[in-house]
């Protein structure tokens, strides 16, 4: 009795030192910090709906950082309902916007290409970590006036989900300037510029912008999904996902879709750096080329285009907001229980009529954003390639001491690569390179934001299959690398050489830099085998 009541207190001490060491390892381990604080709406807000503007602004410097600031100071002065969302790593960004107050948000969490070009496919994720009534995507530098939120309290109201585009109008010239605070435009001698006025003066513009970066998404977050399917990793900015994303919706047919050009009143100032298109010179650049590629590959777009010509027209007509059919000019205006539903020509006293009929024909000579038809844009076959000569990738990547991270891969080990790429991420290496053993991995890595190279030295016919270790393809891979790690030594850089399937614990650069110049250090990747590296001078 004794050794049974001895043995179940041995058991139970024996727990309790388990939980004990439980608790203190768990104290020992790195803490794990929130990858995004969740931000509270200020009190003073109205009762209007809370919407969120995200955008990737560029550096804030130079015109470009002036035009944006403006912008943002736009956006902040709308209303205290509107917060701001900017995806950016960039240095620049953190300092220049400590005067726009605590609704302004800075969240580099999303996927960057190497070039720093953000991922328009992470950025739609990550806006679901913001909770909101309505969300919007803006070009960093379109300025919003104040219909904007007019416009948004009336379509909170409807009694179903939806989703709409606008085209800011393109000015060359704005004769105002905003105040600090972002709430009022001046003259030059500081008197106000009313904001009908304003509006006039940009809605008399029919100069609509031409690029798809530019176009203004915004939708309300009741719970349908914009479209069916998956989105693919297009490069922000770059051309064709805006229209994308609206032939999906169309297809998928679970939001009112509808074009609200006519009712916002939006702007930015034309400039030569303006090509938010993807678009070097008015012609096609490779990122344009490789969202082409992707907007052909995912989705419906490619077989089946939506049809632009009869997206609905939202218009303010005489203080009351009607909905207008480009094809018919049917009109559905809103009675009190704001449904939105078929548009079907309404009967109207013979003076409203003259009134609705005024408004319609204010888009009757204008096309219907005729930019975002797809038709001949979308290339799935299209050969995909960097403008980057292996000796300019180095230079653009390599770390202060001029090391170079050095990865090999073909197609059939794309899966380890980018479980690779994402521990580089995670430990912070970024002077990394890809060297690609077939077309297939180059493209892969280049839609995936990744610094790849070709080299014509690269054994043809590599697969899974052949190329097993000790196999004649495994040396001929071999003396590649061996190869091409002299040509880069050759260049003045020093090289760490890494299989994708080796797991990185730790960064081993600090390491392997303290050795100092001509030093050659291996590492053995035999089963069991523990052991101190031991460089050896050359």
């Amino acid at each position: 009795m004794k050794a049974s009541q001895m043995g179940l207190v041995s058991i139970w001490l024996s727990g309790l030192m388990l939980i004990a060491l439980s608790l203190y390892a768990t104290q020992k381990l790195p803490s794990v910090k929130p990858p995004l604080l969740i931000h509270r709406w200020p009190n003073h807000r109205s009762s209007g709906p809370r919407i969120t503007i995200f955008t990737a602004p560029g550096p804030f410097s130079g015109s470009a950082g002036d035009r944006q600031k403006v912008a943002i100071r736009s956006w902040l002065g709308l209303s205290t309902d509107v917060r701001v969302v900017l995806f950016s790593q960039d240095a620049s960004v953190v300092p220049s916007i400590g005067s726009f107050g605590s609704r302004l948000i800075v969240d580099p969490n999303i996927d960057f290409t190497f070039l720093g070009t953000p991922f328009f496919h992470s950025m739609m994720v990550r806006t679901r970590l913001f909770k909101s009534d309505i969300s919007v995507f803006v070009d960093p530098e379109t300025i919003l006036l104040a219909d904007f939120i007019s416009s948004l309290s009336f379509l909170h109201r409807l009694h179903r989900d939806w989703l709409f585009v606008a085209s800011p109008r393109k000015v060359s010239h704005m004769p105002f300037h905003l105040n600090d605070d972002g709430t009022q435009w001046q003259r030059e001698n500081g008197k106000r510029v009313r904001t009908k006025e304003l509006q006039e003066i940009v809605n008399g513009n029919l100069q609509w912008s031409p690029h798809d970066g530019k176009l203004i998404l915004a939708w309300n977050n009741k719970g349908s999904p914009l479209h069916d399917g998956i989105l693919p990793p297009f490069l922000y900015g770059k051309g064709i996902h805006n229209s994308w994303v609206m032939s999906e919706a169309m297809s998928s047919q679970h939001r009112f879709v509808f074009d609200a050009s006519w009712t916002i009143s939006s702007f930015f100032i034309d400039h030569p750096e303006n090509s938010s298109n993807g678009l070097i010179n008015g012609e096609r650049g490779w990122e344009y080329d490789g969202n082409s590629h992707l907007g052909a590959l995912y989705g419906s777009s490619y077989f089946r285009e939506a049809n632009f010509s009869g997206l609905a027209i939202l218009l303010r007509c005489y203080g009351r907001y009607l909905f207008i059919d480009p094809t018919s000019y049917a009109v559905n205006p809103f009675g009190q229980g704001h449904e939105v539903g078929l548009l079907k020509r309404r009967s109207f006293h013979s003076w409203r009529m003259k009134k609705v009929s005024a408004c319609a024909a204010r888009i009757k000579s204008s096309e219907n954003l005729p930019y975002l038809s797809l038709k001949n844009q979308l290339k799935a076959s299209t050969k995909l390639s960097l403008p980057f000569s292996l000796e300019s990738l180095l230079l653009g990547i390599a770390n202060e001491n001029k090391t170079i991270v050095l990865a090999v891969a073909g197609y059939s080990y794309k899966d380890m690569l980018m479980s690779w790429v994402c521990r580089m991420r995670i430990l912070k290496v970024t002077n990394f390179v890809i060297y690609a053993l077939d077309q297939d991995i180059y493209e892969f890595s280049i839609l995936q934001g990744l610094p790849v190279f070709q080299d014509s030295s690269a054994p043809s016919e590599i697969s899974f299959d052949n190329c097993h270790f000790g196999s004649e393809c495994f040396q001929r891979v071999t003396k590649v690398k061996s190869r091409m790690v002299l040509k880069i030594l050759k260049q003045g850089y020093n090289v760490l050489l890494s299989d994708v399937d080796v797991y990185w614990f730790k960064n081993p650069i600090p390491l392997l830099s303290s050795f100092g110049p001509s030093v050659l250090s291996a590492q053995s990747d035999e089963y069991n085998k523990i052991g101190t590296l031991t460089p050896v001078h050359l």
